[in-house]
């Protein structure tokens, strides 16, 4: 949803202009200040930037005026790809056999990786997919700006920084200091994943 009250969708790369959805005057900012109070967070002209995971894992990201004018932004992305696994990235030629197996190979063996690229270039699909080889002992510390990854391992605890809410602000780094403190007590070695988008 644009400022300018046009609605866009994009799937497969595929960009349309949807017709059909309206918003009443003010209903859209109001529906978006009562999402943003269900969820601990504030959205108003002196914070009018939201980012949230709704409940079905979804994220919603908005901003309101006067950041953009003269009504919200607001946009919606749903994940289609949680259940992926590196075969289908392969096959999908996002990866060939042999890049494939390198990476998971340097999973398993706890290596350092850096995935970077720009927005829906797959980047969480990427991660979701390698995280499939850490092996299922290991504690895994997930930290977020917004939640969004989905880990398929028994072993996970997922924290999101808390930097746009009504409460004190809680950084990346604040959560880390935090989430460190609670692996002293386990054998297995700690993974942590930290995402910024």
């Amino acid at each position: 949803m644009n400022p300018d009250s046009t609605v866009w969708s994009e799937e497969k790369g595929q960009i349309q202009r949807l017709s059909g959805v309206e918003f009443e005057d003010g209903a859209l900012q109001t529906g978006l200040e009562v999402i943003a109070n269900r969820f601990g967070k504030k959205l108003d002209a002196d914070s009018p930037i939201l980012n949230l995971r709704l409940p079905d894992g979804s994220r919603l990201a908005a901003m309101i005026p006067p950041v953009v004018n003269p009504r919200p932004l607001m946009t919606i992305l749903r994940y289609t790809t949680r259940n992926f696994k590196l075969d289908d990235l392969i096959r999908v030629e996002m990866l060939t056999q042999d890049q494939a197996a390198t990476l998971a190979d340097a999973v398993r063996k706890g290596q350092n990786i850096l995935i970077a690229g720009g927005t829906a270039s797959g980047k969480s699909t990427l991660l979701g997919t390698l995280a499939d080889a850490i092996p299922d002992h290991e504690r895994i510390l997930l930290i977020e700006d917004t939640a969004e990854l989905h880990i398929r391992k028994p072993h996970v605890v997922s924290a999101e920084s808390q930097t746009d809410t009504h409460r004190s602000r809680i950084t990346f780094d604040d959560v880390l200091r935090a989430i460190l403190r609670h692996h002293g007590e386990f054998s297995a070695r700690l993974r942590s994943i930290s995402v910024q988008a």
